[in-house]
């Protein structure tokens, strides 16, 4: 998203090279990267989603890595068929990638890290080719 384009910026200079883009429709002629980041974007496109591993694969250099998180809690109903529970998460993204490490983190509701099972959580998987 722009604004999420505009916070990097800031926070990592205005030299850093960040693209806006549609990762449920690929991204072509943009190049190829060693590592690319999606926080909380692959949450919005579980009915897509290995449509969108595909194309992010293929935005990925040899060797290259991907972090990946979406939002999940117990209670949460969207897209349950789909995300059945925490370990369903690794396994989709396997499908796709070798993962080589899975977090849980624990969120209160002001988002602060705690350590409470029931909590809203992120799910955080890193994964290389």
């Amino acid at each position: 998203s722009p604004s999420a384009i505009e916070q990097g910026k800031k926070m990592y200079g205005q030299d850093l090279p960040l693209i806006k883009g549609d990762i449920s429709e690929g991204l072509s002629d943009i190049g190829k990267f060693d590592i690319i980041v999606c926080y909380g974007v692959v949450g919005w496109f579980m009915d897509k989603i290995d449509k969108c591993l595909t194309h992010i694969k293929m935005l990925l250099n040899s060797g290259g890595k991907v972090a990946i998180s979406i939002g999940f809690s117990e209670d949460h109903r969207f897209f349950r068929d789909i995300l059945k529970n925490e370990a369903s998460f690794a396994k989709i993204i396997g499908r796709h990638f070798n993962v080589t490490d899975f977090i849980v983190q624990y969120l209160n509701e002001d988002n602060s890290k705690c350590d409470l099972k029931g909590k809203e959580k992120d799910l955080i998987v890193l994964a290389d080719m």
